[in-house]
């Protein structure tokens, strides 16, 4: 039981802008308005307790202010048990006296009216301010609040009265979430939509209507919480800021510009970007797009680039097969400095479908023991949650053997988890991230094999993909995997002209829309609006040549086309190609 008069008030912070753990209430005082009656006396600690009641007499002087049924069933147990239902109010119509009970999820802009809270973590009940509040961090735990708060009426009532107190309140957090995420500081003046769960012990809670005042006035108050900020960027209008607590956790938070929403995140098990950039240049850059006409390769999708300091990344790979892992293998080995101390920087997997991830696994198996190859990190952000693993699983059956795989081959490499903004340094290469899977939040992927067009307008398992410009010296590449339509509208909105690039690769290996008047599952992929903010003068086709002039018809690509001075097809002779990247101040 959660007891009132033990809690220590927690701080405001940032002129009382910030309060820990997202409570959520009205910060209006109700000092016994109406017919309700507050109470209190004297503990035994010489403490006062707080004392309000409800129902007396036959008498409701409470009203359950909810924005759904929840007020319902709130007001149906308090009937239940006192033989007398209390009205209901929408939120916008709360009387202005009276008791209240506010029934709702945790907002931002209510919180500084509460002392404490773990909106954010769980669900709680307490008084404040002479009323009362139930509140939950988001819809499925608020439905928990509510059967929580009804179980404990019964023992409310006494002698006619449905009295509740202080020492009544109670606080119930996501153990797992309070463990790995610790804290979140409330961005006062928002509307907190709650916290998601990003897999990987990886949190995220949205909030919207955050002005760009509001935002930064809230970063500054960071330092008095505890927090010291690690990077600032900007891409466009939107602002993403790294801090670290004392207690270890991480925070991320950006706000999205044209959206109005912020997004942060929190983790005490995060692995921060690499930073540090400096190196000897000893060769010149190269990139590599891989063979996509191979056994079993006839759609994957692979690159390869070597930096000026000898390491390599590597972006996805292709198929599972030997020939995939070999072709990897073999320009390895011939474009090192060094053949026999290969290292591999990382490598970046935009999504877990076979014919990306799946030469990687079978390089793992057959290469692994390779002594001169070492693989220093892999950069993955796939959400497990139920809805996508069980995707992944009907179309793959891979995403958690992969992860599991990866780790078993390469203890020693660190797992990188991007978030959209953030930016990666390997040497001479700049690697910043677009949009994430996290991006798409609250939205879920629906399961296979449900091919509606009301779920599949919502994505497919290509929505996970990790989108990224690769900047190496001053040669940019943008990197779309098999980004969908949905991406492609946020990243446009988001950010603008900055999205202009050397180099891109085309999404979803070319296939795009026969009709560009109906809607077609699996084929809304890139669109018009990203090519013409990207401007690209060259561009990599990662399909087969016999699928080529197909792919080039479409609406979309034959748009694309007009940007162009060369693009390479991966299946064509030569289409295998290797581009020397011009060196900074030697173009």
């Amino acid at each position: 039981m959660f007891n009132f008069r033990k809690r220590v008030l927690l701080p405001f912070l940032a002129a009382g802008m910030l309060v820990f753990l997202g409570a959520c209430g009205s910060g209006s005082a109700n000092t016994s308005g109406g017919s309700g009656t507050e109470t209190s006396h004297t503990s035994e600690e010489g403490e006062a307790e707080k004392m309000l009641t409800l129902v007396k007499d036959g008498t409701a002087y409470v009203t359950v202010v909810a924005e759904d049924s929840t007020g319902g069933a709130i007001a149906d147990a308090i009937e239940t048990v006192t033989g007398v239902r209390p009205p209901i109010a929408a939120p916008k119509a709360a009387p202005a006296d009276g008791i209240r009970l506010f029934v709702r999820n945790a907002s931002g802009t209510d919180a500084a009216g509460l002392p404490d809270g773990g909106a954010y973590f769980g669900y709680r009940f307490t008084l404040a301010n002479g009323d009362c509040y139930l509140t939950a961090y988001n819809d499925r735990i608020l439905d928990e609040a509510v059967t929580a708060l009804t179980e404990r009426l019964s023992s409310y009532y006494q002698n006619g009265a449905l009295t509740v107190s202080s020492s009544d309140s109670f606080a119930v957090p996501v153990a797992e979430c309070r463990r790995d995420a610790g804290t979140v500081p409330v961005l006062v003046g928002s509307r907190c939509e709650g916290l998601y769960d990003c897999s990987d012990r990886l949190y995220q809670v949205i909030c919207r209507n955050v002005t760009a005042d509001g935002f930064s006035a809230w970063c500054d108050g960071l330092a008095a919480a505890g927090y010291t900020e690690v990077s600032r960027t900007n891409r466009a209008d939107n602002d993403f800021r790294t801090y670290t607590a004392s207690d270890g956790a991480v925070l991320y938070a950006s706000r999205i510009g044209h959206s109005s929403e912020a997004r942060l995140f929190t983790s005490r098990t995060y692995t921060l970007p690499p930073t540090d950039g400096e190196s000897q240049a000893i060769c010149t850059p190269l990139v590599k797009q891989l063979d996509a006409s191979g056994t079993n390769q006839n759609e994957g999708m692979g690159y390869i680039f070597r930096l000026s300091d000898g390491r390599f990344i590597i972006v996805d790979g292709g198929y599972k097969s030997n020939a995939a892992a070999k072709e990897i293998y073999d320009f390895l080995k011939a474009n090192a400095p060094d053949p026999a101390h290969i290292r591999i920087a990382t490598w970046f997997i935009s999504h877990y479908h076979g014919d990306h991830i799946g030469a990687l696994i079978r390089f793992a198996e057959n290469y692994a023991d390779d002594s001169s190859i070492t693989v220093e990190s892999f950069m993955a952000n796939q959400c497990l949650t139920n809805s996508m693993i069980g995707y992944c699983n009907t179309e793959n059956g891979a995403i958690l053997t992969h992860t599991t795989t990866l780790r078993t081959y390469y203890p020693n490499a660190v797992f990188y988890k991007p978030l959209a903004g953030q930016q990666y340094v390997f040497a001479d290469a700049k690697i910043d991230i677009l949009y994430t899977i996290c991006d798409f939040m609250p939205e879920t992927i629906p399961n296979e094999p449900d091919t509606t067009p009301t779920a599949q307008k919502k994505g497919d398992y290509n929505t996970e993909t990790m989108v990224a410009i690769f900047t190496v010296e001053e040669t940019t590449f943008f990197f779309m995997g098999d980004t969908v339509k949905t991406a492609c509208d946020e990243m446009c909105a988001r950010y603008g002209e900055t999205l202009k690039c050397d180099y891109v690769q085309i999404s979803h290996h070319g296939i795009g829309k026969t009709n560009p008047n109906i809607y077609e599952p699996r084929r809304e992929n890139s669109t018009e609006e990203i090519y013409r903010l990207i401007a690209p003068d060259y561009a990599f086709l990662p399909c087969s040549s016999a699928k080529r002039d197909e792919r080039m018809a479409f609406t979309v690509n034959r748009y694309l086309k007009s940007f162009l001075t060369k693009y390479w097809c991966a299946g064509d002779e030569g289409g295998d190609v290797t581009l020397e990247i011009p060196m900074a101040g030697k173009r």
